[in-house]
């Protein structure tokens, strides 16, 4: 039986369960740079409840964590690097099964059109009309994937036998201008051209 929950991981959490996948933090700049704080309660407070749920039933966990552990330093980030090595360690120390998987940019239906990411910023721009910006240098890679491929990878990662760290993306990387013109073309081509932030 498949039970989703939501819930406030900074609290304890009293259930029986076989497997726990761990979602739990806000994704969006503007939403973790918001409340800082909050970021980093999710990321090891949430972490240490979900651990010690999975040590008292048993349970495999699944953490998500991200591509930007790789990248500059946030709470977000940061949070996301303390959270892998609190996995790790209850691994070691108390035998848990884990896997982890670090989430590169998804995107599908049902986005926040204002969550400040660079899909969704884009195609808002584009259905109001307005030119896209893209920051300096306008070179810079990212790699996307499909919300229902994500999914797909996380259940196949929770159910094999890899352990982790494991990138769920896609190998296929686009600059930051590729994915304008990608979106402005799928979307509306009359759009005015991309341009650049003015840093």
């Amino acid at each position: 039986m498949l039970l989703l929950m939501t819930v406030h991981v900074t609290q304890p959490l009293l259930v029986e369960v076989d497997q726990i996948y761990h979602l739990a933090c806000p994704t969006s700049p503007i939403f973790y740079k918001h409340n800082p704080v909050k970021t980093i309660k999710t990321n090891v407070i949430g972490t240490l409840n979900m651990l010690g749920l999975a040590k008292r039933v048993g349970a495999r966990i699944l953490l998500t964590s991200t591509s930007e552990v790789y990248g500059v330093r946030s709470c977000y980030d940061e949070g996301k690097r303390v959270a892998e090595t609190l996995t790790f360690d209850y691994h070691r120390q108390h035998g848990i099964e884990i896997r982890i998987a670090r989430i590169f940019n998804t995107y599908g239906p049902r986005m926040n059109i204002d969550n400040g990411r660079v899909v969704s910023n884009f195609i808002a721009q584009v259905v109001r009309g307005e030119a896209q910006t893209v920051q300096k240098p306008r070179t810079q890679t990212r790699s996307f994937c499909y919300v229902a491929d994500m999914v797909d990878g996380l259940i196949k990662l929770m159910n094999g036998d890899n352990t982790g760290p494991i990138n769920l993306g896609n190998p296929g990387e686009f600059t930051m201008l590729e994915l304008a013109e990608n979106v402005k073309e799928l979307i509306n081509p009359k759009v005015i051209d991309v341009t650049r932030a003015k840093i």
